[in-house]
């Protein structure tokens, strides 16, 4: 099983409102397990957090100390220890995007697993905490197409693609 097949098997499960947990109590005992999330935080870095340490198993102790529930710090911590950041997906990376705001980063992020690639421009990727437009904040595991863009968002708000870290 590769990381996409593991993160496809909870697609489709919902969030209760404002954070509050989720639809399936196994997989709020998970997020809080293995991913570190709490009541109130937003949930996409513990998704794939909990979708890595079930794909390596035991293998995913060394991996662990780079994870945690903010996706700039995940990023980075990947970055530093040198893990490639690629700006070509492939299907089981990770995929980074920050939070722009007034046309400035902030400390704020998203985090999927890429599923398929569809074209030079385009692929799929499974996320956690997103809803129907994409957004960084949302009530479900989905997969949604993403266009391969990093350049900063229009009008200067939204996310910017950072790149793909294979792990």
């Amino acid at each position: 099983m590769n990381l996409n097949d593991t993160a496809k098997k909870y697609i489709g499960i919902t969030e209760k409102p404002n954070n509050g947990g989720f639809s399936d109590a196994n997989f709020e005992r998970t997020m809080k397990t293995d991913g570190e999330w709490q009541k109130g935080w937003a949930w996409c870095a513990c998704f794939v957090q909990v979708c890595v340490a079930e794909w390596k198993g035991e293998s995913f102790n060394r991996f662990d100390e780079y994870f945690n529930p903010s996706v700039i710090s995940t990023f980075r911590n990947l970055q530093n220890a040198g893990f490639f950041i690629a700006k070509v997906p492939q299907p089981g990376m990770l995929v980074f995007w920050q939070q722009y705001k007034n046309g400035k980063p902030t400390s704020f992020g998203h985090i999927g697993i890429v599923d398929f690639v569809h074209d030079n421009n385009t692929f799929s990727a499974i996320e956690g905490n997103t809803n129907a437009r994409g957004m960084r904040e949302g009530d479900c595991v989905a997969t949604k197409i993403r266009e391969i863009d990093f350049s900063i968002p229009k009008y200067g708000n939204g996310l910017r693609l950072l790149g793909f870290i294979k792990v």
